[in-house]
């Protein structure tokens, strides 16, 4: 509805709940990719007012104007995603008390002046598809779960509970219309992850493997179920998966660079991850 809205209705802001690594960023360039609309994500924690050493909104404004080759109604279409909203909430500083004065105009659609050398340009807010994310931890019951592909667009957590945590005033939670929850995803749906997504390390190695040398990579059950036990015990998230699997992965490319066009196959087994020297080959 974002994407299609005129002038005449605007859009709505979302603001994205859920702990690291369970897709957030990810699922939002995804709808970037798709829509075919400028993306830029933006590190709240790292925001300052404009004038003080850092990064300012109006910084990130003029990045996302370059990005869209100073195309301004290209760039004031955009999906500008804050990432780890919730560390301006949390922070009792002067400066973020001072950034969350600037969201509050940026919420409601205010013409920035991004003011550069080479030139001015007043860019409204008020069409930008704004999307807000964060861990927001104390929110979150652990004992609840869904997966990836179960999100769902009715909240789990209420503006209250926002709130009454301390972490935004009314002001500005009740901003924004849209609550989505990305909860820890279950085994079977990281085991997709790893299998299927376009995201996934393993089958860009894989594609890479036969185009550049002719070799085939053959991941076993085992293999996958090994890489699954490491990143639950090691309590890592799965933004930590494809570094798990590169890792993994080290030896088999150190061999095919050595015996370029001498492998056929290559076959990854539980006993690779946690010893990379361990693979067959054919």
């Amino acid at each position: 509805m974002n994407y299609r809205a005129s002038s005449k209705y605007g859009t709505e802001p979302i603001l994205i709940l859920g702990p690291t690594g369970t897709g957030k960023t990810e699922t939002v360039k995804a709808a970037s990719a798709y829509l075919n609309i400028p993306f830029i994500e933006i590190n709240s924690a790292n925001l300052v007012p404009e004038g003080i050493k850092g990064s300012s909104i109006e910084d990130y404004i003029y990045s996302l104007i370059v990005a869209c080759n100073y195309d301004l109604e290209q760039a004031e279409r955009a999906i500008v995603f804050f990432d780890e909203f919730d560390k301006i909430g949390e922070s009792d500083l002067d400066i973020k008390s001072a950034v969350k004065e600037i969201m509050l105009k940026f919420f409601e659609g205010t013409t920035f002046l991004i003011d550069k050398p080479t030139d001015d340009y007043n860019f409204n807010t008020a069409m930008l598809n704004k999307v807000y994310a964060g861990a927001f931890q104390n929110l979150f019951d652990a004992k609840k779960s869904i997966g990836f592909n179960q999100i769902t667009s009715q909240p789990t957590l209420s503006r209250t509970r926002i709130y009454e945590d301390h972490y935004f005033g009314k002001e500005l939670v009740t901003r924004i219309p849209h609550i989505i929850t990305f909860n820890p995803l279950d085994r079977e749906t990281q085991k997709r992850v790893i299998l299927e997504s376009k995201l996934s390390i393993l089958l860009r190695k894989k594609q890479r493997y036969e185009e550049e040398f002719n070799t085939k990579l053959v991941a076993t059950d085992e293999y996958i179920e090994a890489i699954l036990n490491k990143l639950s015990s090691q309590e890592k998230s799965m933004r930590d998966l494809n570094n798990i699997i590169i890792a993994t992965l080290n030896q088999v490319e150190y061999m095919l660079l050595q015996n370029e066009g001498h492998t056929s196959e290559v076959t990854l087994t539980a006993e690779t991850v946690d010893n990379p020297y361990k693979f067959t080959l054919k």
